[in-house]
């Protein structure tokens, strides 16, 4: 009986001993759902500037969808970048991309940044919401320049995937890597909750 006993206290023992390690296991698994970005190997680099209105989780989703294509995304606000910053900072990116609504704002906030632009000839540029205006292009030919905008202006997580595949094909050079077509949003539209296609 005494054997039978301390079968029965040992097999508990075990089995409440277990949990905290079964639970801390799963704690981890669910940590490293995210990207962990000291085990990326990066092939290039970017940087998206944009104004004090930029969303922080569209910059984040952005990057995870560039650590996914081995791309390190960077970003800032136009407020946190000096013009005397720029020239130097601008250099640590192969691509910078300008975050603005619209051809008056451009002016406005990226005008200081003209001498920084023309320093940096190796380093490409673009605005993908003013595709009319190519100010503050630089080493983007015209067909990226709208393929870009069309991924940046429609927006959407797979537009934003594709975007980063688009630009490590074509903007980088991977030609390994593949990509789609951006898929343009309407601006409106109508809903029915039973209709499979909206329109």
């Amino acid at each position: 009986m005494n054997t039978f006993f301390r079968a029965i206290v040992f097999s508990l023992l075990c089995i409440a001993t277990s949990l905290p390690i079964l639970s801390h296991a799963q704690d981890d698994h669910a940590g490293h759902n995210h990207v962990n970005k000291e085990n990326i190997k990066f092939t290039n680099s970017l940087l998206i500037l944009g104004d004090n209105h930029m969303s922080v989780a569209k910059m984040k989703m952005l990057q995870e969808y560039a650590n996914q294509k081995n791309l390190k995304l960077d970003y800032m606000r136009f407020k946190d970048l000096k013009a005397k910053q720029a020239m130097t900072e601008f250099s640590q990116y192969e691509l910078v991309i300008f975050d603005v609504l619209n051809a008056r704002l451009a002016s406005m906030m990226l005008g200081q940044y003209k001498g920084a632009i023309k320093a940096n000839p190796e380093v490409k540029f673009d605005s993908p919401r003013i595709l009319a205006d190519n100010t503050f292009r630089q080493g983007i030919n015209a067909d990226q320049a709208e393929q870009l905008t069309g991924y940046y202006f429609n927006g959407g997580r797979e537009n934003y995937q594709q975007m980063m595949a688009y630009i490590s094909a074509e903007i980088f050079s991977n030609t390994h890597m593949e990509y789609a077509p951006f898929v343009a949003i309407p601006e409106t539209g109508y809903y029915h909750y039973l209709s499979l296609i909206h329109i």
